[in-house]
């Protein structure tokens, strides 16, 4: 069944929030700005309603002009980190940051199938996209100051201390992996020397092919 445009234009309705139809672009688009944090959603439904699309692209106050980061900002480096450590964090959505015009944007795609799109999943959506918006404030704020908000340090450094744990397993099971395909290349190398050892080659080739795919 997907879902269509005219069911995102119901739901926006649902929430009191005005919106703006284009059939020509298939779109659908809403202004909102909480705070500081200004920006046009876009809706899109691609391959025919089967994958849900949301972008944010951010602007200024007075929506005359799309909000930009400089590329040669002296805070350049702070804010790049800040978007890095705001996408790690996230289970959907993510920043895109583009160096050669210093243009800013977030995304979120998901399939949706031949399933409906429910009002519950498009008010999760709506949330994530409401917290993306209350992100660019720090990244404004950081801008301004060239500090990082307090409150943003300690989310930074739970992040940063979670990433370091995964990166320690993660490094765990590559380092076993690898022990464990040298085990296997010995014994391959081994079975080779045998011509009449076709079983035990067989078996070894099972166990390597089994490595590559608990690795990739």
């Amino acid at each position: 069944m997907a879902f269509t445009l005219e069911q995102i234009e119901h739901y926006y309705k649902e929430i009191e929030q005005k919106c703006e139809l284009d059939y020509k672009k298939e779109e659908i688009t809403t202004r909102i700005s909480p705070k500081r944090g200004h920006g046009i959603i876009t809706i899109n439904a691609l391959e025919n309603g089967e994958v849900f699309s949301l972008t944010i692209e951010p602007f200024n106050e007075t929506y005359t002009d799309p909000f930009y980061i400089p590329t040669d900002h002296p805070h350049n480096h702070l804010v790049l980190k800040q978007l890095w450590l705001f996408n790690l964090q996230s289970d959907f959505g993510t920043w895109k940051y583009d160096s050669s015009d210093g243009s800013l944007f977030y995304s979120l795609c998901f399939p949706i199938g031949d399933s409906m799109l429910s009002f519950k999943q498009f008010k999760r959506a709506w949330s994530i996209f409401l917290n993306a918006l209350e992100e660019l404030i720090i990244i404004k704020e950081i801008l301004e100051t060239g500090t990082i908000p307090e409150k943003s340090i300690e989310t930074q450094e739970k992040t940063l201390g979670l990433s370091e744990k995964q990166l320690r397993r993660s490094m765990g099971i590559i380092l076993d992996s690898l022990e464990e395909m040298k085990f296997i290349q010995e014994k391959l190398d081994e079975a080779k020397m045998r011509t009449d050892d076709d079983k035990a080659i067989k078996m070894l080739m099972i166990q390597l092919q089994k490595f590559f795919l608990s690795v990739y």
